[in-house]
């Protein structure tokens, strides 16, 4: 017997959650909140979206940059957030 589908009258528990598109990084936060610029919510929604789209404004003193650059010979990935 095959599982049974989805009709979108009951909730299947056991599901994966469809993606939402979202996307956060904790050292961006942490580089935000010592940032004394960056106290103005327009500012900081300016930057988290630069950074999701792979153009993060502390990405030269971002160590896990630095990483992720040397682990792909420094050419950049744009993972599709869709």
């Amino acid at each position: 017997m095959s599982r049974p589908q989805n009709n979108g009258l009951v909730e299947f528990i056991d599901e994966k959650p469809a993606m939402d598109g979202s996307w956060n990084c904790m050292d961006l936060i942490g580089f935000m909140f010592d940032d004394e610029t960056t106290k103005a919510w327009e500012i900081w929604h300016e930057k988290f979206t630069r950074a999701k789209a792979s153009n993060c404004p502390y990405r030269n003193k971002c160590r896990r940059y630095a990483r992720t650059m040397a682990k792909r010979s420094n050419e950049p990935i744009q993972l599709t957030l869709v």
